[in-house]
């Protein structure tokens, strides 16, 4: 985490200045300690700031056992400082987000969002967002042309990387190609490393001048409010011979089976995609490409309960509501099994949980026998709320 904050309206000491009596760093500091996913912070300041920053990590009173919090001095440049936080890492470290610590109002699921894309395909991800504002380029006072904004994004962070990468890319920078590289990302890209982008937030802004800091007053004084959000799910896949029926992980007497590159069970994919839409995480295809051999007739049950452990720390799930949408087999003898299979998985009551089935009356392609589809919705509640 990089507390110094370079030309600003601001001085160099941003990181100290407090927003609704904390200094900025102390909320920014907030989300990796509340991380489970994160065991290691290392906070760079300039040399006269250790102390300040010292009283920062103290308010936060005990620490986890499995956490541990250093403080280093930064250099001359953003870059030089980051190089200097690299140096601290333990060698234990596989994963490491660079932050801004002037971005206070990360969430917690998007850090994890962002931890979750790192993979042996992708070694470098980073949160930016589309623009929206037509862009020009200026020569002093004047226009000098306008510029295509379909292929511009706006960077924040944290920028996640894997350790060795981002390790060897600044290994490869001379001192002075370090005074031009604007943001982590550059370093990975100018060295030939692909980096992945996904859809920021707006919320992840930046306080950079006094605007943002009295919007960030206005955010931080608003009274908590009991966040609830819904997702919908949709999934179908084909039937086909010489395949097992799997449904809400339970295996179905049928003459055919669902076609997927999974075990295709089309009722848990439906839920699974309510979750993560309702906890704004993408979809299952994000998470489980059907690319990657290690999902090759995996279970989905299984799958299912690696999205309730992605969201656990964040949400939890008031409801579950299903529909199977199919001709044959008759489901109704399995709903309860189904039901149990879920409720283990997600880790709540069965009393949550809701599976319906319906036929189509012979029309479209379930009407047919040809497939089966699933509609799912989840109600989640905020956590700490």
């Amino acid at each position: 985490m990089e507390s110094s904050f370079g030309n600003s309206s601001f001085p160099q000491k941003k990181a100290f200045v407090r927003v609704s009596g904390r200094p900025i760093l102390y909320y920014s500091l907030k989300i990796f300690i509340d991380s489970s996913e994160i065991n290691e912070i290392i906070i760079v300041v300039a040399e006269d700031d250790v102390n300040n920053a010292m009283e920062v990590v103290r308010s936060f009173g005990d620490i986890s056992e499995n956490k541990t919090v250093k403080i280093t001095v930064g250099g001359l440049s953003r870059q030089e400082s980051v190089r200097n936080g690299l140096d601290e890492l333990s060698k234990l470290s596989d994963v490491v987000c660079i932050h801004d610590a002037a971005r206070i109002f990360l969430k917690e699921r998007h850090l994890s969002f962002l931890l979750s894309h790192i993979s042996s395909k992708t070694q470098a991800v980073i949160p930016a967002l589309k623009l929206t504002d037509t862009i020009k380029e200026v020569e002093g006072e004047y226009i000098r042309k306008t510029v295509d904004r379909e292929r511009l994004v706006a960077v924040q962070t944290p920028q996640v990387f894997k350790t060795s990468l981002i390790l060897s890319a600044y290994g490869e920078l001379s001192d002075d190609e370090l005074k031009f590289s604007t943001d982590d990302s550059s370093i990975v890209e100018q060295y030939g490393y692909s980096v992945k982008y996904v859809v920021g937030e707006k919320e992840n802004f930046k306080i950079t001048t006094a605007d943002d800091l009295e919007r960030a007053e206005e955010i931080l004084g608003e009274k908590e409010i009991n966040e609830v959000r819904v997702g919908n799910g949709f999934d179908t896949h084909r039937l086909t011979e010489g395949r097992s029926l799997i449904l809400g992980g339970e295996k179905i007497p049928f003459n055919k089976g669902l076609l997927g590159h999974s075990d295709a069970d089309v009722l848990t994919h439906a839920i699974m995609d309510a979750i993560l839409g309702a906890a704004a995480l993408g979809d299952i295809g994000t998470h489980f490409p059907d690319t990657d051999n290690e999902y090759k007739d995996a279970c989905s049950i299984k799958l299912l309960e690696k999205i309730g452990e992605l969201i656990k720390n964040h949400y939890k799930i008031s409801s579950i509501d299903a529909i199977l949408v199919a001709e044959n087999p008759k489901i109704s003898p399995y709903i309860d099994k189904m039901r149990y299979n879920i409720s283990e998985a997600l880790k709540i009551s069965i009393e949550r949980i809701s599976i319906k089935a319906t036929t189509t009356e012979g029309l479209f392609s379930s009407g047919r026998g040809e497939g089966m589809s699933a509609i799912g919705t989840a109600t989640l509640q905020k956590k700490g709320v």
